[in-house]
C-alpha cells in the first residue's frame, strides 16, 4: 500500500459513523477492495451497520433509511496526489457504478462517488 495517510474525516451532514447505505453487505466491499479499509465492527440492532477503519480514521454505514445522495464525508489525508494516483491506479476508475474526479481541481481536492452513491472529497486542510 502506498505512503498515503488518512488523517480526519468529516460528515457532510450529521454523523461519520452513520452513513446511509441501501445494502451494507454490497457496500463492504468497495471500501475494502479499492479504499483500503478494514471492517472493525458489525451490529445489527437498531439496524445493519458497519464501522470501518484506515489508520485512526473511523467511518460508519448503516442501513438507516437514509438518502446516500445526500451524504458522504470530507477525508483530511496527507498529500491530495499520493490520495489521487493512488486512486487511480487502484482501479477505482473502472469499478461499476462508481465514479473517480478526471483530475484534481483548482482548490486542490477530488471526488470519489462510491457505488452506494455516497460521495467523498478528499483534501489537505
Amino acid at each position: 500500500m502506498s505512503n498515503l495517510l488518512f488523517i480526519a474525516a468529516s460528515p457532510y451532514q450529521e454523523d461519520v459513523l452513520n452513513l446511509p447505505v441501501k445494502d451494507l453487505d454490497t457496500a463492504i466491499p468497495f471500501y475494502e477492495d479499492f479504499m483500503g479499509f478494514q471492517v472493525l465492527e458489525r451490529a445489527e440492532v437498531p439496524h445493519k451497520r458497519a464501522t470501518l477503519w484506515r489508520q485512526d480514521v473511523k467511518i460508519g454505514l448503516a442501513e438507516n433509511g437514509g438518502n446516500p445522495e445526500e451524504e458522504g464525508s470530507y477525508f483530511k489525508v496527507s498529500s491530495v496526489q499520493t490520495a489521487f494516483d493512488f486512486f487511480s491506479a487502484n482501479g477505482l476508475k473502472e469499478c461499476e457504478k462508481a465514479s473517480l474526479s478526471e483530475r484534481i481541481n483548482d482548490e486542490g481536492i477530488f471526488f470519489i462517488v462510491a457505488p452506494d452513491q455516497l460521495c467523498y472529497c478528499f483534501g489537505e486542510e
